[in-house]
């Protein structure tokens, strides 16, 4: 992934970036953050882990056409401005992960398997995830991870966004649906994914006909509507002739403008020895994408990538 360099510095004392711990259990994930005194606005922005993406479906069988994995649908973004003197002095955050990729499948009669779903980012008032607790959280429902190739693999299920939080509303809400974004892997190419702002999941990874020998190629991400922030290229990955297929390329981040972007779709192998390629690793927030369809082994998916919870305080 691109750009994460750029990412502001703690040391900035009006701007705060938090990412996910080390810690995968619930109760052990949560950070507390103290409000500065001199805050008089607090203005959230949160973001959930993406999704993994769906691994390829491998087999040596010529004959049998399988397919790329899904990609992994992106995770919710919410921006919360709320005035500091209606909230505690000190407030717990949770940052969401991404969701770990499935792996392929060495039998065309096997799918591979499907990527797991992000993890929702939330701000608590206490260390508990409750109605009561949550002040934040980037959407109601936790984003689809890639469904593993077989005849097809069907991308990831969208979030829905979380209207029900009743002290959220204590300030000015912006509400973002993350883009459906991911996309099928199918027995041809890659279903590829355009960015059109903010999140988006990954594409999907590519497959092999019942009567092709060479693989496809992985589905990209098309940036076309903003080129000119954009300097790397989200490209699938190449289509083995009688070879292994390349893999996809890794999400797209760049914190001035905000860009962030699934990862690409694995490209397919040959029939033969060959291995499909494994799809990109998803941006902040954003989905992986789906594993390349093989003569072998299928590719793994890409990883969804964590989320991030942002506060500026005025």
């Amino acid at each position: 992934m691109n750009g994460f360099g750029h990412l502001p510095s703690k040391s900035d004392q009006n701007t705060f970036v938090f990412y996910a711990n080390a810690s995968g259990s619930t109760s052990g994930s949560f950070q507390a953050w103290s409000v500065p005194e001199h805050a008089a606005f607090l203005h959230f922005t949160v973001i959930g882990g993406g999704a993994g993406g769906g691994g390829g479906c491998g087999g040596t069988a010529q004959a049998a056409g399988r397919s790329g994995g899904g990609g992994g649908a992106p995770g919710g973004m919410v921006s919360v401005s709320i005035p500091a003197i209606l909230l505690p002095k000190t407030l717990y955050l949770q940052v969401g992960y991404g969701g770990a990729p499935g792996t392929g499948s060495n039998n065309q009669a096997v799918a591979g398997q499907s990527g797991q779903s992000g993890t929702i980012s939330y701000v608590c008032l206490y260390p508990e995830i409750n109605p009561g607790s949550a002040v934040i959280q980037s959407s109601n429902t936790a984003p689809g991870g890639g469904a593993g190739g077989s005849t097809s693999g069907t991308a990831g299920t969208a979030i829905t966004i979380a209207d029900s939080l009743n002290l959220k509303w204590l300030g000015i809400v912006g509400n973002t649906v993350a883009q459906l974004g991911a996309s099928a892997g199918g027995l041809g190419n890659g279903s590829s994914v355009t960015y059109t702002g903010l999140l988006t999941g990954g594409a999907g990874g590519a497959g092999k006909t019942a009567a092709a020998i060479n693989g496809s190629t992985g589905g990209s991400v098309t940036m076309a509507s903003i080129n000119a922030y954009v300097t790397t290229a989200i490209n699938g990955g190449a289509a083995g002739v009688g070879a292994a297929g390349g893999n996809g390329s890794s999400g797209y981040f760049s914190w001035r403008p905000f860009i962030a972007t699934g990862g690409a779709g694995g490209g397919g192998g040959a029939i033969g020895a060959n291995n499909g390629g494994n799809g990109g690793d998803g941006a902040y927030g954003c989905g992986g994408g789906g594993g390349g369809a093989a003569g072998n082994i299928g590719g793994t998916g890409g990883k969804g990538g964590d989320g991030l919870i942002m506060i500026s305080i005025s």
